[in-house]
């Protein structure tokens, strides 16, 4: 039989459980429906990891892990958010719009997908509010 070797983020869940006090069938189940694996890993394989394992050093190793997963997302998101700005940034311009709202109304609708309506209206009404009676200022940084 051939030896399969887990992740230690599976492993990290699995303990994880184990510290909450499930039972071994029910962790197979957890690991099961959150990663989709076969096959599962068996009661005196996870065991194991319970005796070997150091628990602070799993951790560690899986929230880099997660962090250099993390960075490559974020880096494909940037990527494909700059390709579709540019694109239309270059078709706003080409109909002779101005590329400045485009901008903003881009990042304004970022934002409304993250709060929802609701909290964009709140929030930029309240910052235009609180700076009402200040002086206007210039956009010298766009300039």
């Amino acid at each position: 039989m051939k030896k399969v070797i887990y992740s230690d983020e599976i492993k990290y869940f699995a303990l994880g459980k184990r510290r909450d006090g499930l039972g071994w069938g029910e962790i197979r189940r957890a690991v099961k429906e959150r990663f989709r694996v076969d096959p599962l890993p068996t009661i005196r394989a996870m065991q194991r990891w319970e005796q070997v394992l150091d628990y602070t050093e799993l951790s560690e190793s899986v929230a880099k892990n997660l962090d250099i997963k993390a960075q490559v997302s974020m880096s494909t998101g940037l990527i494909k958010t700059a390709e579709t700005q540019l694109h239309n940034l270059w078709g706003t311009r080409l109909l002779g719009e101005q590329i400045e709202y485009e901008g903003w109304r881009y990042f304004l609708s970022l934002l409304e997908n993250i709060w929802g309506s609701e909290k964009l209206r709140k929030y930029v009404g309240r910052y235009l509010s609180e700076r009402d009676g200040q002086p206007d200022l210039s956009p010298s940084l766009l300039e």
